[in-house]
């Protein structure tokens, strides 16, 4: 038989290895491609995400520069401010007439690009369009990581006693 100080260690260290795998869970669900949780636009954001283990739980992060933004969402727009400078290379325009490459300035501005969903598409395959924009809009969040875990947290007793129950077994 266990000393009370060994069991006490064992027991606790079993609650937080169910903590961990609910952990787990919730991640994989917040990276569920079906549900469309992680907004998959370039993927950079779902494989900015990882799940870590701490002293007495796990931390869920995603370390994409913008995904607080993307998560939580921004009720007011933000004007852009700096110079962005690209650089533009030859290219021919409909009409024949060929244009040298060459730099252009952006002041107070910045130049985006992005893919549209093309019709019966699940994801961005049309040709890249271009924006000037001088402003960020303001954004609705989309929750994915609040949303597995809503969808996931009542499993956690489950796990806790998953892990108790293998105690059992020593």
């Amino acid at each position: 038989m266990a000393h009370s100080s060994e069991l006490k260690n064992l027991i606790l260290q079993a609650i937080v290895d169910g903590i961990r795998r609910n952990g787990e869970r919730i991640f994989n669900l917040s990276q569920a491609t079906e549900k469309c949780y992680v907004p998959r636009v370039t993927g950079f954001l779902a494989m900015s995400g990882g799940v870590e283990p701490i002293t007495n739980g796990v931390e869920l992060r995603y370390r994409a520069s913008y995904s607080e933004i993307v998560h939580d969402g921004r009720e007011t727009a933000i004007p852009i401010t700096g110079t962005q400078r690209i650089y533009r290379p030859t290219y021919r325009r409909k009409n024949g007439s060929v244009v040298q490459g060459h730099w252009v300035e952006y002041t107070n501005k910045k130049l985006i690009g992005f893919r549209p969903k093309i019709a019966g598409s699940k994801f961005e395959r049309g040709e890249k369009i271009w924006r000037v924009i001088s402003e960020e809009k303001p954004r609705k969040g989309q929750f994915f990581l609040s949303r597995a875990v809503v969808e996931n947290i009542p499993y956690l007793p489950n796990d806790i006693e998953f892990n108790l129950k293998r105690l059992e077994n020593r």
